[in-house]
């Protein structure tokens, strides 16, 4: 069922009918304005600006970064690259955030992404935000990473492929 939810959002956000001109038709005639976004740090507040997004500062997600919609519309973006969205391994990660490639589940979105104080699920929040997009006629890309995270690879060994040398 989460398989089937991350499709149709994923369909959604390609939505290669929407408008006048697909996004195919944008990309062959060099008329794609891309703008690639993190959800995790987009419309993020690190209030003490030591880079680190912690305590009671407020994390990017899907709904606060709505409000920054028109301003990437007004610099003419009409194509947006959002970096994976699912969660996130933290075993033997850089870092304390962990690498957005590195994906600890492939059928959920990443909790860090997701308003807490919404009554929305993950999903519609995702989907809200696509909308969102689209009602600016900024055309959406969802980024999805094809490698597993340290935890993923030994939560679930028997879904991993091995070559001649392990």
């Amino acid at each position: 069922m989460r398989y089937l939810i991350l499709l149709i959002i994923f369909c959604l956000s390609i939505n290669l009918s929407y408008a006048d001109e697909s996004l195919r038709e944008m990309f062959l005639n060099n008329k794609a304005i891309i703008y690639g976004i993190n959800i995790r740090n987009f419309n993020a507040e690190d209030k003490d600006n030591n880079g680190l997004i912690e305590h009671d500062e407020i994390s990017g997600t899907f709904l606060n970064a709505i409000e920054r919609l028109d301003e990437l519309k007004a610099y003419n973006i009409n194509t947006l690259h959002v970096l994976p969205i699912t969660p996130v391994g933290k075993l033997k990660a850089l870092g304390t955030a962990g690498s957005l490639y590195a994906m600890d589940d492939f059928a959920s979105i990443n909790p860090q992404f997701v308003d807490k104080n919404s009554d929305l699920l993950p999903e519609e929040q995702v989907k809200k935000f696509i909308d969102e997009c689209h009602k600016r006629d900024i055309k959406v890309m969802l980024d999805i990473p094809s490698c597993a995270s340290v935890d993923w690879f030994e939560a679930e060994p028997d879904l991993m492929a091995f070559g001649r040398n392990g």
